[in-house]
């Protein structure tokens, strides 16, 4: 059973770092390979809207059918995208736009696992925008998305790593060692849920 971490950052940086994290969580449970694909290392175009998704697979020539079949060979797939003026990567977002065939070819991506993992560069930089642009498109594909699910009390529903410390102190996201404990948390989520549902 595979889990996809999926980074939709231009850099393989913070974000990536947030998503091995969950990796190492869902590789905790037993039966669990994680791989990391960096959007930023494929070559995707923008949807062109000419609708030849409806009926026929994409007719642009870059790697998203390469993409594509890992999303359809996983079971869980973690997406993560730092804040971008409140929403996703423009390349995430891409991303998503051309994954349409797999919806209109008999909703491909229906019952896979799905969660989010967000990074930001200010403790307030938007980041519940990004987490609903990643769950509208689990959403419309027909998933099953998840939270953490640990302490009601404590924990947040997903990880939102911030490069800001408080005023005027910045740091490294690895540093945000809370959200990187959550991280954890959520991959080993994403990895049980996978696990039951395959019995």
């Amino acid at each position: 059973m595979n889990v996809l971490a999926i980074n939709g950052s231009p850099k393989i940086r913070g974000t990536a770092a947030l998503l091995k994290k969950a990796m190492e969580g869902a590789e905790k449970i037993e039966g669990i390979t994680a791989e990391l694909v960096n959007l930023c290392e494929y070559r995707i175009a923008q949807c062109e809207g000419c609708n030849t998704c409806l009926k026929k697979p994409c007719p642009i020539n870059d790697d998203m059918e390469k993409i594509n079949e890992k999303l359809l060979a996983a079971d869980g797939i973690i997406i993560g995208s730092p804040s971008h003026f409140a929403n996703v990567t423009g390349l995430l977002k891409n991303f998503f736009d051309r994954t349409r065939y797999l919806k209109m070819s008999g909703m491909k991506l229906k019952n896979k696992i799905l969660s989010a993992v967000i990074t930001s560069g200010l403790i307030h930089g938007g980041s519940d925008p990004v987490i609903q642009a990643i769950n509208n498109f689990g959403l419309i594909h027909g998933m099953i998305i998840v939270g953490v699910a640990a302490s009601p009390v404590l924990d947040p529903i997903y990880p939102v790593a911030t490069l800001q410390k408080e005023r005027k102190m910045f740091r490294d996201i690895t540093e945000d060692e809370f959200a990187m404990k959550i991280a954890e948390e959520l991959g080993k989520r994403v990895a049980e849920i996978v696990v039951k549902l395959s019995k």
